[in-house]
């Protein structure tokens, strides 16, 4: 159940533990999806999706066309990834987002127990996104883009005027299109995912030309 707020630029705060799990595209694993857009989409129209998925057996991901995807090891020892029987990724270091083109066969071969990951997917030539990891323990901006946070560790603060939220450890916050993001502030050890997502060309949300699709509420950068 979404939580009582008081940003207006939030759509809403959720926790991961809320979410049920669904089976992967292929059948081969389970997810849970934070946010899709738009919402009555399924796997062959969605414009960009967010979800968190439990790799807990080596095998095959499921193949998407015409998607670019960018994934982040959250939790466990990871696990080595042979795209299309050539180039090989090793995601064993939490935080360090990789991406790859949906359209490649990707094996994945665990390295210990079961992990933890973030997705993004985005329609390529639609939309285009990044996963920005940011550590700020002072107020900071978010990045520009940024559509959704997930906080993978710790506790951290949300601030808009003089409206403040509090975050907890899996909470995950959904913005509003075309509005000023409030900035946020982590406590020591934390760490927040900003999933950036930009327009490329007209879509559905009827955002205004090439404006960013989310404003940050100052002009300087946020390094994560």
């Amino acid at each position: 159940m979404s939580r009582k707020i008081s940003i207006p630029t939030i759509v809403a705060i959720r926790s991961l533990a809320e979410i049920e799990s669904v089976p992967w595209k292929n059948m081969a694993g389970r997810t849970k999806e934070l946010h899709v857009f738009p919402e009555d989409s399924d796997f062959n129209s969605f414009e960009w999706r967010v979800s968190v998925a439990e790799v807990v057996a080596s095998g095959a991901f499921s193949t998407f066309e015409n998607v670019d995807r960018s994934i982040v090891l959250l939790d466990g020892d990871g696990f080595d990834m042979k795209l299309d029987r050539e180039r090989s990724h090793s995601l064993s270091e939490p935080f360090s987002p990789f991406s790859f083109a949906g359209e490649c066969h990707v094996d994945v071969t665990l390295r210990g127990s079961g992990t933890l990951d973030l997705n993004l997917m985005v329609r390529r030539g639609v939309r285009a996104g990044k996963l920005v990891i940011v550590t700020s323990a002072e107020w900071a901006p978010l990045p520009c883009d940024t559509a959704l946070i997930y906080l993978a560790k710790g506790n951290a603060f949300l601030s808009a005027g003089s409206a403040q939220e509090n975050l907890r450890p899996l909470d995950f916050v959904i913005f509003h299109a075309n509005r000023d993001l409030p900035e946020f502030r982590c406590e020591p050890g934390a760490v927040l995912i900003a999933v950036c997502v930009q327009r490329k060309c007209h879509s559905s949300d009827a955002a205004i030309s090439d404006e960013p699709l989310h404003r940050s509420s100052r002009e300087h950068s946020v390094k994560g």
